[in-house]
C-alpha cells in the first residue's frame, strides 16, 4: 500500500527540496518583490495623493502579502518537491529489503505517480531473481550501455523518453512562474505609464515596447527550464526500468549510476547491495 504523505515523510525527502525547487522559489520570491514594489511605488507617488494617506499601514500591508505569497511558494515547492523525491525514498528502501533477502517484495508506488513501467521492470527483475519466467510482467528492452559522457548528456532522443512526465512535473512551477511575469508585466506597465503622466519624462513608448519583448523572452525561457526540469526529474525513472529490466534480461553485471546532481547515492548504493547480494547467492540457486 502505497503510504499517506505525513510531515514525517517530509523530512524523508528534505535533502531533495531545495535541489528541485531552489531556483524556481528564487526566481519567483524575486518576482513577488518586485511586484510589490512596483505596487507600493504606484501607491506612493501618484499624484492628488491625499495628506492623510495611511503610508505606513499600505506599507506593512504589501510587507504583509509578500510574506504570505513567499511563504505560500516555499510551501507548495516543499510539497511538489517531496512528492517527486519520494519516489527515489521508497526505491531505495525496497532495494535495500531485497538486498536483506526479502525476495518476496514488489516495488509500487502511488497512482498518481504514473510508473507502471518502473514496476513491471522490478517485478521482472525479481521473478528472474526467484528463478520464475512471466513474460508478460516485462517492460520492452530499452537501450543498454553508456558512458559517463552519454548519462550526463542530454539529448532528445532522451527527452522523448521522459516526455509523458513533462507536463505533470513542469505544469505547476511554469504555470506559476508565467503568471508572475504576466503580473509584472502588466505591474510594470502600470507603474510605467503613472511615471509618465506625474511628468518624470520617461519615454513611454520605447520603454513598453522593450518590456514587453523582455516579458515574452521570460515567459519562453521560463517554460524552456520547466521543461528542462521535467526531462531531468523524470529521467531517474527512465534510468530505473532500463536497469531493471537489463538485470531480467539476464545482465547481472549492470550498474545503475545517475547524474552527480541528482543526489541519488542512496539508490545507487542499495542497488549495488542488492546485486552484490544475489551473485552471492547465486551457486545455492542453482
Amino acid at each position: 500500500m502505497s503510504e499517506k504523505r505525513t510531515l514525517k515523510n517530509v523530512g524523508l525527502t528534505r535533502k531533495y527540496h531545495w535541489a528541485y525547487i531552489g531556483s524556481w522559489v528564487v526566481v519567483d520570491s524575486i518576482l513577488v518583490v518586485l511586484i510589490e514594489a512596483m505596487v507600493l511605488s504606484i501607491l506612493l507617488t501618484r499624484p492628488g495623493l491625499p495628506p492623510n494617506f495611511p503610508v505606513g499601514s499600505v506599507v506593512v500591508a504589501t510587507i504583509a502579502i509578500a510574506i504570505l505569497v513567499l511563504v505560500c511558494l516555499i510551501a507548495l515547492g516543499t510539497l511538489w518537491a517531496h512528492r517527486i523525491a519520494g519516489v527515489h525514498v521508497r526505491t531505495a528502501r525496497v532495494l535495500q529489503e531485497v538486498a536483506d533477502g526479502n525476495l518476496g517484495l514488489t516495488l509500487r508506488y502511488r497512482a498518481s505517480d504514473d510508473l507502471e513501467e518502473v514496476e513491471n521492470a522490478f517485478d521482472a527483475m525479481m521473478s528472474t531473481f526467484r528463478g520464475q519466467t512471466d513474460p508478460a510482467s516485462k517492460t520492452p528492452a530499452f537501450p543498454s550501455g553508456e558512458s559517463e559522457e552519454d548519462r550526463e548528456r542530454r539529448s532528445w532522443r532522451n527527452m522523448e523518453l521522459t516526455s509523458k512526465y513533462h507536463y505533470k512535473y513542469m505544469s505547476v512551477w511554469v504555470l506559476v512562474t508565467v503568471g508572475l511575469l504576466i503580473a509584472t508585466y502588466f505591474t510594470g506597465l502600470l507603474f510605467l505609464y503613472v511615471q509618465h503622466y506625474s511628468g518624470s519624462g520617461l519615454p513611454l513608448e520605447p520603454l513598453t515596447w522593450a518590456g514587453t519583448v523582455v516579458a515574452v523572452f521570460c515567459c519562453a525561457l521560463a517554460i524552456w527550464r520547466g521543461f528542462l526540469t521535467a526531462h531531468r526529474l523524470a529521467g531517474v525513472h527512465v534510468k530505473l526500468a532500463q536497469t531493471f529490466q537489463r538485470v531480467a534480461d539476464g545482465d547481472k553485471n549492470v550498474e545503475l549510476r545517475f547524474r552527480s546532481y541528482d543526489r541519488l547515492e542512496n539508490v545507487e548504493e542499495a542497488f549495488k547491495a542488492l546485486m552484490a547480494s544475489q551473485k552471492a547467492t547465486a551457486p545455492s540457486q542453482k
